[in-house]
């Protein structure tokens, strides 16, 4: 695969996630057409991961660039994987398109002792007939990157991230 398809794909995966939000596609393709000036405008974001930037690898960097981005814009959130149901429940009814699918969280369903998986399956039922999902962002850490979408997004998400050698779940 050439570069230009992988940086393509990697901008077609965010433009699926946020609707094409020009914003957040801007940023985007700062992060995958300029990497060294958004990694430069945006170490601060690497440091708080431990990443190292100039030993770190490109492919990587600009995949974590963009998690990043889907977090910032309210696409995706971040959690750790001993989240508090609390927490889980209010960071996923703050994304962005929470509210512009009509999604509800029946919270007496998820089990506080549980985790992630388990809730984002109770979620996955929940919400059967919307046809939503919450996905993770894989980004190789002991926390998730969360964010909500349709089925047949999911699957084309999925298929495209393992193109470029990344996983979305």
């Amino acid at each position: 695969m050439t570069e230009e398809a992988r940086l393509q794909i990697l901008e077609q995966i965010a433009g699926i996630i946020t609707g094409d939000d020009q914003r957040a596609m801007e940023e985007v393709r700062l992060c995958t057409r300029e990497p060294q000036v958004y990694q430069q405008q945006y170490c601060g974001r690497y440091r708080e991961r431990g990443i190292d930037l100039p030993d770190a690898a490109g492919n990587d960097l600009q995949w974590l660039g963009v998690a990043d981005i889907l977090i910032e814009h309210g696409y995706a959130a971040e959690r750790d994987w001993k989240d508090e149901k609390e927490d889980f429940i209010y960071f996923l009814s703050q994304l962005r398109p929470f509210a512009a699918l009509g999604l509800s969280i029946q919270e007496d369903e998820l089990d506080e002792d549980d985790g992630i998986d388990a809730w984002c399956e109770i979620l996955a039922r929940q919400w059967s007939a919307e046809k939503v999902r919450v996905a993770d962002f894989g980004i190789d850490s002991d926390s998730y990157v969360l964010f909500l979408a349709g089925e047949e997004q999911l699957s084309a998400l999925q298929k495209l991230a393992k193109q470029i050698g990344q996983w979305i779940t």
